[in-house]
């Protein structure tokens, strides 16, 4: 399990005050994964030390990475620890800041088959939406109409 090795080299360079080299194993340990945990870990690293800012930056730059690779569920997960982190050690402003960021939740269906391809009914999920992505979704959906619509022209 190569994730718990990281975790105990890290554990080992911040017991041994080390911290210049625990900050440096996070940094490449963000190279090959982008896991939620690894954002919050670092951000709670950096807390630890006094170095609320820090922690504030990695925060927003975990949250812009899961947005560019679309992991939603990751997303509301570092939000919520941003958001707690904020009220602990942030200003009204930066907790203003990241309670804007509030995703929506809302409740989708999506259509089910079997494995030999027939319907088999729809199922409801919940979904997120994000300030920030949610005209980017929008967007989406009008370029597909127009698609379509295209298509049927030429038919």
């Amino acid at each position: 399990m190569p994730e718990l090795i990281w975790k105990f080299y890290i554990d080992f360079e911040i017991q041994n005050g080390q911290f210049e080299q625990a900050r440096a194993l996070y940094k490449r340990l963000l190279q090959r994964t982008k896991h939620v945990k690894v954002w919050i870990s670092f951000a709670k690293f950096e807390t630890s030390i006094g170095r609320p800012n820090i922690a504030r930056e990695i925060f927003k730059e975990g949250f812009q990475t899961l947005k560019a690779i679309e992991l939603t569920e990751e997303r509301v997960m570092l939000w919520e620890s941003w958001r707690d982190f904020e009220q602990e050690h942030g200003n009204n402003n930066s907790v203003e800041s990241v309670l804007s960021n509030l995703p929506k939740r809302v409740k989708k269906r999506r259509k089910i088959t079997t494995t030999e391809g027939q319907d088999a009914g729809f199922e409801e999920y919940y979904d997120y939406i994000f300030p920030d992505t949610k005209n980017l979704r929008s967007g989406l959906k009008l370029m597909e109409a127009a698609q379509k619509w295209k298509e049927q022209m030429k038919n």
